[in-house]
């Protein structure tokens, strides 16, 4: 008997016997399921928690493998299986990259065994790979153990492919008056014309601060794709509907500063997936209906976005007792050194093996 009660998928459940038969596509595109249907919820809480007790707190997968995420902007390219094998159910996660022209599968974390027997996970591991069916793996540096018996070897690394803060102890340093003073934070919370809202309605101005986000990545950096979809998606989706998601918006009187957007899993993890501000975006402001103190005023919030975002969010988090946030997303160097001085905790690494 499964030690986890799970009901099977309704068309994407696979047995041992059937793998022979697939070939790439077929496995993925009509025996695997997107992350947006209701169904894989408890596979995916149940893969993350498992590797997190297993590997640490980077065992919980990006925010772009959660079913809470998908249903904001569905990702096609991320899906999930689960494979029957001596009564047992393997969970696979899986990607479909790529790189150029040259287009494969890849699965993400060492699969689950529903019955915790290893054994089990390496034979599905092997047959996947023997038969063709997935090309590399991604893992985390202590994940990599396991498979590299199996005759897995390293292929390439993704720096900073997540960042992770333990919000507790990240609120227990932010909130330090002395913390506080020194990133201007308290100044700014005594300004009259500085709010935050959650939202619980639709707001036209978290379309305005997107395409303001979207006109500065084009015209300044000028950047064509990568952020679109997510940021179509998100002005789009109902989000005073859907409790698993929070919209915080900073605003100076009327003006939108910051969007900022958290998933919110089961009332513990938070992924925070838009962060956009006034610093980087372009629309119109009308600064001569400001009052020179304002205007003053308006220019110091500008130059503390990311700081005061990220008090403004951890606080609100910390204070709904959600335990661990995940700021996904590959950043650069000098952008991750900057994100290190607000957050307290760890980087997290992907590392891509290949077997021999």
């Amino acid at each position: 008997m499964h030690t986890l009660k799970l009901n099977p998928f309704e068309f994407a459940f696979i047995e041992f016997n059937e793998l022979d038969s697939l070939n790439p596509d077929s496995f993925f595109l009509h025996r695997a399921i997107g992350m947006e249907k209701s169904n894989v919820k408890q596979y995916l809480d149940h893969f993350n928690l498992v590797r997190s007790n297993t590997f640490g707190f980077g065992g919980v997968l990006p925010a772009e493998y959660t079913h809470e995420y998908n249903k904001i902007a569905r990702d096609w390219q991320r899906k999930i299986t689960t494979i029957g094998i001596n009564d047992d159910i393997i969970i696979v996660v899986l990607k479909k990259v790529q790189m150029f022209k040259h287009v494969y599968t890849r699965i993400e974390g060492i699969p689950i065994s529903i019955n915790n027997n290893a054994n089990n996970v390496n034979i599905i591991l092997n047959k996947l790979f023997d038969v063709k069916l997935v090309e590399k793996i991604g893992v985390l540096e202590n994940e990599a153990e396991l498979i590299k018996p199996l005759g897995f070897v390293f292929d390439s690394l993704i720096d900073s492919y997540n960042f992770y803060s333990h919000i507790p102890s990240n609120f227990e340093k932010i909130n330090k008056n002395r913390w506080r003073t020194k990133k201007g934070i308290n100044r700014i919370l005594k300004m009259e014309n500085f709010n935050w809202k959650l939202l619980n309605s639709y707001d036209d101005r978290v379309k305005l601060i997107s395409e303001g986000f979207s006109k500065w990545k084009k015209e300044v950096l000028e950047e064509t794709k990568g952020w679109q979809h997510l940021a179509k998606a998100a002005v789009n989706y109902e989000y005073w509907n859907d409790k698993n998601c929070s919209y915080y918006l900073l605003l100076y009187k009327d003006i939108p500063l910051s969007l900022c957007i958290y998933i919110l899993i089961n009332g513990v993890i938070a992924h925070q997936i838009v962060n956009k501000s006034i610093a980087h975006s372009i629309f119109n402001i009308d600064y001569d209906k400001f009052e020179p103190w304002e205007k003053l005023e308006f220019e110091e919030i500008s130059k503390r976005m990311g700081t005061l975002t990220h008090y403004i969010t951890i606080k609100d988090l910390s204070e709904k007792n959600f335990k661990h946030g995940y700021f996904g997303g590959a950043f650069s160097t000098k952008s991750l050194q900057k994100f290190k001085r607000i957050v307290n905790d760890s980087e997290i690494q992907h590392n891509i093996y290949r077997k021999e």
